[in-house]
């Protein structure tokens, strides 16, 4: 592969937009493609810890889209170098919270209510390096002075707009990475 990308090398870049900073970038023809999960395109429009997957035989470069949705690198798609205008706000969701009067820090008199409303208060900033990602909740019932357990399963009665997705970790044929499926 690299033989091949050194017979693509060229002095500059063969587009515009946002370019790296990096002053050691190697600019290649634009004749392979390759596909890259990614954690979210930054707003300078570049892509925040991409890592390679494969390159792709069946997609010629004319056929790439940047993907929609700017959270994460597995949805929709639309052409490359078009910014996604702002993302909708998502329809309003209801939840019944119970004991939002209990007490979680007893030292600072902070509730569970408290704790919602933070929650709440920062979602905006928070939801969107969450997406995708699984979740596993440390619970402490009790508040934060009371004994605490591991809550990886959503329980049976999660609204059936929360989404969830089975997870599977095991070790690659090399053995020296973790693979999560």
């Amino acid at each position: 592969m690299r033989r091949k990308l050194e017979s693509l090398r060229r002095p500059d870049p063969p587009c515009s937009g946002p370019l790296p900073a990096d002053k050691g970038t190697t600019w290649v023809e634009p004749a392979l493609v390759c596909e890259v999960e990614y954690t979210e395109w930054t707003d300078e429009g570049l892509l925040r810890q991409p890592i390679f997957l494969r390159f792709r035989d069946d997609k010629r470069p004319e056929e790439c889209v940047r993907e929609s949705g700017q959270v994460d690198g597995r949805s929709g798609g639309q052409p490359v170098g078009e910014l996604d205008p702002p993302p909708a706000r998502p329809p309003d969701r209801q939840t019944a919270f119970t004991n939002v009067d209990k007490v979680f820090w007893p030292d600072e008199g902070y509730t569970k209510g408290d704790l919602i409303a933070y929650y709440r208060a920062i979602a905006p900033w928070l939801l969107p390096y969450l997406r995708n990602r699984p979740l596993v909740l440390t619970r402490y019932p009790d508040g934060i002075a009371g004994k605490s357990f591991f809550q990886k399963d959503a329980p049976g009665f999660r609204p059936e707009w929360i989404r969830t997705e089975p997870h599977v970790e095991r070790r690659d044929p090399a053995g020296d990475r973790l693979l999560r499926l």
